[in-house]
């Protein structure tokens, strides 16, 4: 039931943090996804882990746990959502917002990668 609550007040909270904002979405293409996976590697696989589908013991010690980035929990979020969620953090978990570490340009390339995550897990 906690579970179940704590989820859905969170999707509320992305759903109308994207929806408030305006951004410039850039083109993807490969070189974009491969930026950004530099930039995971950097600043996201210390929780993710190195290919973002499984957790570290310091991602699996956090509650709520770290994300599957190749799941349909999160490959459901769309282009906007991921990038808000990059960009300012989750609330109560142990997701930061980078955006006063990384550029717009360098989130969209992150959020590039996190969405071929899930492109990937449909290939295997």
């Amino acid at each position: 039931f906690e579970t179940s609550i704590v989820a859905a007040v969170r999707n509320w909270y992305i759903d109308k943090g994207a929806a408030q904002s305006h951004y410039r979405v850039p083109a993807t293409d490969a070189s974009e996804i491969s930026a950004g996976q530099g930039l995971f590697r950097m600043a996201c696989a210390s929780c993710h882990g190195t290919d973002g589908r499984n957790p570290t013991n310091i991602g699996k010690s956090m509650y709520p746990r770290v994300l599957d980035l190749g799941s349909p929990r999160v490959q459901r979020l769309s282009n906007p959502e991921l990038f808000w969620v990059i960009k300012n953090g989750i609330r109560f978990s142990g997701m930061p917002g980078f955006g006063n570490t990384l550029s717009d340009d360098e989130i969209w390339q992150a959020t590039y990668y996190v969405r071929s995550l899930g492109t990937a897990a449909r290939e295997k």
